[in-house]
Order: C-alpha cells, then structure tokens, then sequence
C-alpha cells in the first residue's frame, strides 16, 4: 500500500506541478532513517523466506526486538519532522500499526479466513508456515488487537490485490500528501 501511495503521490504531484523538479525542494530531516527501517525489513524477508544462515526461527523468536528497532527508526524520524502536520498523521499510522505489532509478539495478525475467501490461498499457506517475516495468523481467542491487524482485503481487479490494517491506510494517505504537497517554498520578498 506504502508503494502505491509513494507511486500516486509522485504522479498526482508531477500533474499539479508540471514536472517533477519539486522534489529537490522535498527537505525532511534524518531521511536515513525510514531507509534503514525499510532495508531492515527487506534483510528480515530475505532472512525468513530463505532461510538465510539457517537463521529463519532465530528471526522469527526474536521478531519483536527487529519491529522495535524499525518503529523507533520510524518515530524518531517523524518527531523530528513534526512541525509539518502531515507527519502526525504519518506518526498515527506508525503507532497503530506498531500497537498492534507489540501486542502480538512482533507479527501482524492476519484475517486468514478473508485472505482465503478472497483467493489468497498461496499467501496463507506461506503464512501458516513461517515464512512471511513478521506476519502470523490471526486467532479470534489469542490475538490482541483484532481490529488493528491485517483484516481488509483489497481484491483483484485491483491491480495490487492485498490484506492491509488500519495502520497501513492512515500511513498511505498521510505519505500521499506530504508528496502530493512537496512544492518549491516561495521566496519571501523583503522591502
């Protein structure tokens, strides 16, 4: 959903600004950060999904210790780009995506039985084994949370067909506009 918001926001700003020399003006402070956070991430899916080192039920024990490192990248980053409201919208999506995380042991819970009435039969086998980091089944008795975990569905004809949380939404739409709304910052005049 990140990717599409990114992709949207790029596009629906190129049209609004005729080209894309706005984003020279796009000025955030610690950019490195949500980089990190997202190479993290991509480490931790290759990690899990290969089996890198033999290292898939190490990472996946020890989960909750990577989200905490990759939510802290992510807040500090927002603090310190909060004097633009959008980051608080930004920073809502994070925490709540972030609650629901730390109160399931690091993993996302997963509405399987909409994923599988949806067709994502493939997906949820991949799940129930292991082997999508930092995602697990959702337990209507165990999982905290429910609602703020991976539980709507977006299905084909969308082109991207996907589950997504609460979270996912409000960080999407909060990342659209601070893109949508990067534009050179006018000179003031001074007389």
């Amino acid at each position: 959903m990140l990717g599409e918001s990114v992709f949207l926001g790029l596009l629906a700003a190129t049209f609004k600004n005729g080209n894309m020399r706005f984003l020279r003006y796009v000025n955030v402070r610690y950019f490195w950060l949500p980089i990190a956070a997202f190479m993290l991430e991509i480490a931790s899916e290759i990690i899990v999904s290969q089996n890198l080192l033999g290292l898939r039920l190490f990472w996946n024990e020890y989960y909750l210790i990577v989200q905490i490192i990759i939510y802290t990248m992510l807040v500090i980053f927002c603090y310190h780009n909060i004097d633009r409201r959008i980051f608080t919208l930004i920073l809502v999506g994070i925490l709540l995506n972030f609650a629901v995380i730390s109160f399931n042991d690091g993993k996302m819970p997963v509405d399987v039985e909409g994923a599988l009435s949806e067709g994502y039969s493939v997906e949820v086998e991949q799940l129930s084994r292991g082997l999508i980091v930092g995602h697990d089944v959702l337990d209507e008795e165990t999982t905290r949370l429910k609602i703020l975990g991976d539980v709507i569905h977006i299905p084909p004809p969308y082109p991207f067909p996907k589950t997504i949380s609460l979270g996912d939404i409000v960080l999407s739409v909060g990342v659209f506009f601070f893109i949508f709304n990067s534009h050179k910052r006018r000179k003031t005049i001074v007389r």
